[in-house]
């Protein structure tokens, strides 16, 4: 769904799909896997998604 057809759903309800998404996309990166750094990067984005998402960290 477009960015410009918003239905009023809170952006939480969205957490868990686009969660899935990234670890679908991790999954099919080449199996060298992320380095350190890259997986402390995904880590804290995912962290910072979920706390602005729910309010909770």
């Amino acid at each position: 769904m477009p960015h410009h057809h918003f239905d009023g759903k809170p952006i939480r309800d969205f957490v868990p799909t686009l969660v899935e998404r990234m670890a679908r996309e991790q999954l099919r990166a080449p199996k060298t896997g992320p380095s350190p750094q890259q997986r402390r990067t995904i880590a804290s984005r995912l962290a910072s998604g979920l706390h602005r998402a729910t309010g909770r960290a």
